[in-house]
């Protein structure tokens, strides 16, 4: 009877030791890639108006990222223009640099620019 005892508890922490195993990789794998909240941009179609911006406010988490596009593939530039503030590392992005990153700023909301040819749009980023 105590060595069918051992082989349980053997087995017991084998078992454990797995799912610990499985539950660490999972974390491993989602803390490495942002997940990301997707902002479109959609261009006027008079240059000098501004774009439309959807979501006009995006909230992101401590686990997600911006990804803006164009809905037409045109040329846009992101700009985040407060000083002293700013959500992310980086404080300009464009088609060539498109994703933030993870936050960086503390939680609250941020003003940026989107402009795309001579119109601009003012959306926000809600960070949480």
């Amino acid at each position: 009877m105590t060595m069918w005892k051992r082989i349980s508890a053997v087995v017991v922490v084998l078992f454990v030791a797995v799912v610990v195993g499985l539950v660490t990789a999972r974390v491993r794998a989602q803390g490495s890639q942002p997940q990301p909240v997707e902002v479109k941009i959609t261009p006027n179609a008079d240059p000098t108006q501004p774009p439309t911006v959807v979501p006009d406010a995006a909230s992101v988490g401590a686990q997600e990222q911006v990804e803006w596009s164009c809905t037409t593939n045109c040329d846009f530039t992101v700009v985040f223009t407060q000083s002293t503030r700013k959500p992310f590392k980086d404080r300009v992005f464009s088609n060539s640099h498109a994703r933030s990153g993870r936050p960086t700023g503390p939680p609250g909301t941020y003003e940026y620019s989107v402009i795309v040819g001579e119109g601009s749009a003012d959306p926000t980023i809600i960070v949480h």
